[in-house]
């Protein structure tokens, strides 16, 4: 009887170690999901658009974040932030925007996906 109880004992922690290996994979495997949902939301967008998004968004305070973090293309922002959407006039301006919000963050204009939170696009204000 004590041999059955050892061998329930080991298949109880094989199967927990295969757990846990099946979450990392599955973790790193997300990861490189993230970075290929940045690059294939990335839009590129000319100097006349970037300083047009300027002009439109430069006053609007109520869409600034208190909250340091990393600010670049393919980081996550963090849950605390809240992000508004984007003006009619950026969407004219930009149509591939349409999808995302924005944040103020220090000087820059952060565009992201809702969806994810990630930052598709930083543009200094």
């Amino acid at each position: 009887m004590d041999d059955k109880r050892q061998n329930t004992g080991d298949n109880a922690n094989r199967d927990n170690q295969n757990n846990r290996d099946n979450q990392r994979d599955n973790a790193n495997s997300n990861d490189k999901n993230r970075d290929k949902d940045v690059t294939k939301t990335k839009v590129t967008i000319n100097n006349d658009q970037r300083t047009r998004i300027k002009t439109v968004i430069r006053g609007d305070n109520k869409a600034r974040a208190t909250v340091d973090f990393n600010v670049t293309v393919g980081q996550r922002v963090p849950k605390t932030v809240t992000y508004y959407a984007l003006p009619l006039t950026i969407i004219e301006i930009v149509p591939q925007y349409s999808a995302y919000q924005y944040v103020l963050v220090g000087d820059n204009i952060v565009i992201i996906e809702p969806d994810t939170g990630l930052i598709v696009d930083v543009i200094p204000a």
